[in-house]
């Protein structure tokens, strides 16, 4: 599994029209073959701060997703931003129990950190 997380900013002024453009990526992502989730998150404590997460079933369907016309919208967006992108690819090899636990808490607490980099 590879898991692609980014934290992305725009001017408060183009808030809108990236969140729209994250919620269409995240949403064309979804139906891909070999896409598990992807999600856009908001950060409340940063205004026109988000978070992307993806989980993809492995290399080649991540590279498919990135070749595609929808991760190329999403790069057109792009040009919204305040500041470059902070992006995570990372493999996630297969777990189980509680070591399965504390790579999800990781992840997350990692996710966190770039949320809170920002404010």
């Amino acid at each position: 599994m590879i898991v692609l997380t980014a934290r992305i900013e725009s001017n408060v002024s183009e808030r809108r029209e990236l969140g729209q453009a994250l919620l269409a990526w995240a949403t064309a992502a979804r139906r891909q073959a070999g896409a598990l989730v992807a999600h856009v998150y908001e950060d409340i404590e940063a205004p026109a701060a988000f978070c992307l997460m993806a989980e993809w079933e492995g290399p080649s369907a991540m590279e498919a997703h990135i070749r595609g016309a929808e991760f190329g919208a999403l790069l057109g967006a792009f040009e919204l931003l305040a500041r470059p992108p902070l992006v995570s690819i990372s493999p996630l090899s297969d777990v189980d129990g509680s070591e399965a636990v504390r790579t999800i808490r990781r992840l997350r607490s990692a996710a966190q950190g770039v949320l809170n980099q920002g404010t």
